[in-house]
């Protein structure tokens, strides 16, 4: 092998070595925007992680929120029953009232043509 036989061999091993770095090179920017991505990515998988909790919690409180309107839509409908019931007997007491008096004229004037008759036959 002669001089220039060994310098081209070095010369084409040179070149050949630059395109070996400059594929590592790419690969080494390919490598860091892989992990970059990677870390994005992670860190949306724990948003979303966070996310499902929180939205779970939600979903609880609203739960207990719905029991909680349940208990109260249930106790005012009984007390809207009560109070209906005492509007009832308090609308019902003056008819009731009146009935009463309208006996006690009714007696009162029975009693009063009784009384009358008999006066009429008893001298």
């Amino acid at each position: 092998m002669t001089v220039d036989e060994i310098r081209d061999k070095v010369l084409a091993l040179e070149q050949r070595a630059e395109r070996i770095d400059e594929r590592a090179a790419s690969f080494d920017q390919r490598l860091r925007e892989v992990e970059r991505t990677q870390s994005g990515i992670l860190e949306i998988r724990i948003l979303i992680e966070r996310l499902s909790m929180s939205n779970e919690s939600v979903k609880n409180s609203l739960g207990e929120m719905n029991g909680r309107l349940d208990r109260l839509e249930q106790t005012l409908t009984k007390r809207i029953q009560q109070v209906e019931q005492k509007i009832d007997v308090h609308e019902k007491e003056p008819a009731k009232k009146w009935a009463d008096a309208k006996w006690i004229l009714v007696a009162a004037l029975l009693s009063g043509l009784v009384g009358y008759g008999l006066k009429a036959f008893l001298p």
